[in-house]
């Protein structure tokens, strides 16, 4: 009997009176919310493609909605079938009307979709959906925010997309949600979140086209190198990183203090963290004065760690910031202590054209110039270079 009644109940979705329909949709709700047999039995009637038919209709907000709730019910989560049969229209639909706990899942599934390059770029190309989504960052769910946020940052992957968002004022937003939390009493971004809008800032970042507007979202950046979570300092860490590849950008990055918490991060256990930390140290060419700082807190022994990376990028890095930081003489010494000058030698000795630069520059540093150590440094450096092969 409850199988003919589903059954039946399914089949007055499609009558042509508004209120049959609107109590059809209620019961089957009220059916397929009891247990996940029940909500089964309802989508195998078909009742699915129906409610999301409804959704894509021309009827009230309120039949939507409670389409939505029917729909949340039958799928349990499973917003995929719902994309199946109405594709992103049905699940921003759902999105727009449905109640937070519609909006965490349906987000939740964007976010899915948005990550496969395929369903992304579908997406994509409806600049309606994409307006949608990025409107939702401001959602006061955090779940929901959280997808968005994902959301964003798959679609920030493309090229083209990135056209768009940047059209959208997305940046401007990006920077109102980093820093809403603090300066305006808002909603504290979850890690999650913040992480996300933090990678699709290093994105845009990544892109010439954008690299040098970015000055508004500087302070910010440094503010996440500071970060507990190793996700939000490793890629505000990137984005630094690229932003510091642009000369243009030099001048307000140190001007916002990003330099000293860039060598904060030399440290890291996270490996990108530290190798995004010392590429962008590279360029910004950290001052003599703040050797002392390096010495104090330990820093130069990550840059004489990094020296043997696997990466002949991060080790010419870190020889280029020593040789920044060796015109210092205490610094000097502590670094032919710790055994620098051997690798950097090595370096050398390896023959890429970057590296070798790099290697040259710290070894012209560690041999001084003049005053006390100077001799036993170029003495070092001669014995250094002219060692036997092992």
């Amino acid at each position: 009997l409850a199988v003919d009644a589903t059954q039946v109940l399914a089949g007055l979705l499609h009558h042509p009176s508004q209120d049959v329909q609107m109590n059809a949709v209620y019961a089957l709700g009220i059916l397929s919310s009891q247990d996940v047999a029940a909500a089964r039995a309802v989508e195998a009637t078909g009742a699915v493609t129906a409610l999301t038919r409804m959704l894509l209709g021309g009827g009230a907000a309120d039949t939507k909605r409670r389409a939505a709730l029917a729909l949340a019910n039958v799928v349990r989560g499973k917003w995929r079938q719902v994309y199946n049969t109405g594709g992103f229209a049905a699940l921003l639909v759902a999105l727009n009307v449905g109640t937070d706990a519609v909006q965490q899942e349906v987000s939740s599934t964007i976010a899915e979709l948005a990550a496969d390059p395929n369903h992304r770029r579908a997406l994509l190309s409806d600049v309606t959906s994409v307006s949608s989504i990025v409107g939702i960052l401001s959602s006061d769910n955090a779940a929901t925010q959280r997808c968005a946020a994902e959301a964003v940052l798959a679609f920030a992957e493309e090229e083209a997309a990135r056209e768009v968002l940047y059209g959208m004022g997305l940046v401007g937003q990006l920077i109102r949600l980093l820093t809403a939390g603090k300066d305006q009493g808002g909603t504290q971004l979850t890690p999650e979140a913040q992480a996300a809008l933090v990678g699709t800032l290093s994105h845009f970042a990544s892109d010439a086209r954008y690299c040098d507007t970015l000055r508004i979202a500087m302070s910010p950046l440094v503010e996440c190198l500071a970060s507990p979570h190793t996700e939000v300092s490793c890629n505000a860490a990137r984005a630094v990183a690229y932003l510091s590849f642009s000369e243009a950008n030099h001048e307000a990055l140190c001007a916002v203090g990003v330099v000293e918490h860039l060598a904060e991060l030399l440290p890291s256990p996270d490996g990108a963290t530290q190798e995004c930390s010392i590429l962008a140290l590279a360029k910004l060419k950290p001052p003599p004065s703040l050797a002392g700082r390096f010495l104090a807190q330990g820093w130069q022994l990550s840059l004489v760690a990094l020296l043997e990376h696997a990466d002949m990028e991060v080790q010419a890095a870190s020889a280029a910031v020593m040789g920044e930081l060796c015109a210092d003489q205490a610094f000097r010494e502590a670094m032919l202590r710790d055994g620098a000058l051997g690798m950097v030698v090595d370096l050398l000795a390896a023959g890429e054209p970057h590296g070798a630069l790099a290697s040259l520059r710290a070894l012209r540093s560690m041999a001084g110039a003049g005053g006390r150590g100077a001799e036993s440094a170029a003495l070092q450096l001669a014995q250094a270079v002219c060692a036997e092969a092992p």
